[in-house]
């Protein structure tokens, strides 16, 4: 069986009235390439989980993760990542704001320029101005704190080499945040940009309070922090429903 050539990881939480729309558009997407599709439940309270089961019931392509308890987007991000075997990882949330038909795209610009990491980059429309400030405020804090980072703009829609995702687990700290491991030494990233899309459900999870703890812990464990990995936290724990 050959490997495949990408592994998109979408971290869940009570995603249940988007999730079908966003499989079947990821597969129309898709379906030129070899790829596989990891779902990872964060302790869903909605209907997800069991919808999840359904799709991967009926798709040997694809994978589900249930988390035991709520971790966080970056936690269950990263167990996806875990278990991914593609040479390109991708990772786009549920809520349907990240255009699946950008993955492609995003991994063409990636190789095409020899990078490790393409960052989606949103062209921002009558975006919320709380969602702009956050957006302002983290840009703002990698500008300062990871200068590896300067002129690429970070977000949770990308696509990156399995080489550069291998680097950041071995360097993983107790509190973990994805694009601050990548940007804490030097990498080659870009941007590609992409039409901002509503949330087609739900309401963010980020207030202006958890994004501030957030850029707290940023700054305490990576910026202030020591720079050699302490101690690791273990991996969460939860079900592999089907590994493709």
């Amino acid at each position: 069986m050959n490997l495949p050539e990408l592994s998109v990881i979408v971290p869940v939480y009570n995603g249940y009235s988007s999730l079908l729309r966003l499989y079947e558009e990821l597969c129309n997407t898709l379906g030129e390439l070899e790829y596989e599709l990891i779902f990872v439940d964060d302790a869903s309270t909605d209907a997800s989980l069991t919808l999840l089961r359904e799709i991967a019931g009926a798709d040997a392509g694809v994978t589900v993760l249930a988390l035991r308890e709520n971790r966080g987007q970056q936690e269950a991000t990263l167990c996806g990542m875990a278990v991914a075997k593609g040479r390109y990882l991708a990772n786009l949330d549920d809520d349907g704001q990240h255009p699946p038909a950008y993955l492609l795209p995003m991994l063409n610009y990636l190789r095409e320029h020899d990078l490790e990491i393409v960052y989606g980059l949103p062209i921002t429309g009558n975006r919320k101005l709380m969602r702009q400030g956050g957006s302002a405020l983290r840009d703002l804090l990698f500008c300062l704190f990871f200068p590896h980072s300067r002129g690429v703009k970070v977000s949770s829609f990308r696509v990156m080499t399995a080489g550069l995702f291998q680097r950041v687990l071995a360097q993983r700290k107790e509190f973990f945040y994805f694009s601050a491991s990548v940007f804490e030494h030097p990498v080659r990233a870009g941007n590609l940009s992409y039409p901002h899309l509503p949330r087609q459900e739900g309401r963010s999870g980020y207030g202006l309070a958890k994004l501030a703890a957030l850029y707290v812990n940023i700054i305490r464990h990576y910026a202030l922090g020591p720079k050699k990995p302490g101690k690791v936290a273990p991996m969460p724990t939860g079900e592999l429903i089907h590994h493709g």
